[in-house]
């Protein structure tokens, strides 16, 4: 039997929304993903995995929260683009913020690009 390689991020997805629900007024959740060899965690606005069963990428568009703050996409966003298996944690957590757009959370079908997704 093959292994669900969505798993992961579909209970990041419960989880974070779950979160969100619960967040105490004047803070916002926000998910660290911590990748092999780069030092520092990425904060993610939108993960999309691979659908087919030789896809073992994981798209990542991220935002620096120093310099974006709450206001959504733009020049501060960046892109990340990394093997399945270089993901080695991901943590939900609350930081101080103010509502923005939530956390996106997709997958790829066959041979599909990753989107890039500026709003």
């Amino acid at each position: 039997m093959a292994a669900d390689r969505h798993k992961l991020w579909r209970m990041i997805r419960t989880n974070y929304l779950h979160l969100e629900q619960k967040a105490p007024e004047g803070y916002i959740v926000s998910a660290a993903v911590f990748l092999a060899e780069r030092e520092a965690p990425i904060e993610v606005a939108y993960v999309q995995t691979g659908g087919g069963a030789d896809d073992q990428w994981v798209w990542f568009q991220c935002r620096d929260p120093e310099v974006a703050g709450n206001n959504g996409s733009g020049p501060s966003d960046y892109f990340v683009m990394a093997h399945e298996s270089t993901v080695l944690r991901v943590e939900l957590r609350f930081r101080r913020g103010t509502r923005q757009t939530p956390i996106g959370f997709g997958q790829r079908s066959g041979e599909e690009r990753p989107p890039i997704s500026i709003e």
